[in-house]
C-alpha cells in the first residue's frame, strides 16, 4: 500500500502486517500525561472476546478501563464516567460508533475526549477522522501499535 497524505488526515500503513494507523495531523507535544494508574480509558466494542481480552491488556499497562457493548452504552458511560481517552469500534448495534462519535462530540463535556476508532473495514478510516476520531487503527492490529497509539492521544490531550 502507498501512504496516503491528505490535508487534514495523515495515514501511516506496514505492509508486512497489514495494519493501518492513521491519524489527525496535531503539533508536537509536550510529555505531561498523567500517571498511568490515573488514566482511564472506555472500550466500546460488541464483541465479547475482543472485548475482554483488550480490557485485559490495557489493563496489564496499569490503565483503569470502562467497557461498554454498543455506541449506546458507550455514549452513556463516557457522559457519566468522562474517560481520557475512548477506543471504539464502528459497527455495532444500537448505535454504531460513528453515531455515537458525533454525539460526543456535539457534547460539550466530551468532545475534547481523545476518540480511537477501530475497524477491520479500510473504508472506514476517512469516515471516522473526518468525523471527530483522532485516530483510527484497522484491525486486526498489534497490540504494540495500540499502546504507541494510546500513548500518544494521551499525551497530545494533556497539553
Amino acid at each position: 500500500m502507498n501512504d496516503i497524505h491528505r490535508p487534514a488526515i495523515t495515514a501511516l500503513h506496514k505492509k508486512e502486517e497489514d495494519v493501518c494507523i492513521a491519524a489527525k495531523p496535531t503539533l508536537p507535544s509536550k510529555s505531561t500525561a498523567r500517571p498511568v494508574g490515573e488514566t482511564s480509558i472506555l472500550i466500546v466494542e460488541d464483541d465479547e472476546a475482543i472485548r475482554i481480552g483488550t480490557q485485559m491488556r490495557i489493563a496489564q499497562k496499569g490503565y483503569q478501563t470502562i467497557t461498554a457493548i454498543d455506541g449506546w452504552e458507550g455514549w452513556e458511560m463516557a457522559t457519566e464516567r468522562l474517560p481520557d481517552l475512548i477506543l471504539m469500534d464502528i459497527r455495532m448495534p444500537r448505535m454504531d460508533g460513528l453515531t455515537a462519535l458525533a454525539k460526543l462530540k456535539q457534547n460539550q463535556r466530551t468532545m475534547a475526549i481523545p476518540v480511537v476508532i477501530v475497524s477491520a473495514s479500510p473504508g472506514d478510516q476517512n469516515n471516522a477522522l473526518e468525523s471527530g476520531a483522532e485516530y483510527f487503527l484497522r484491525k486486526p492490529y498489534a497490540h504494540e501499535h495500540l499502546f504507541e497509539i494510546l500513548s500518544t492521544a494521551l499525551t497530545q490531550q494533556e497539553n
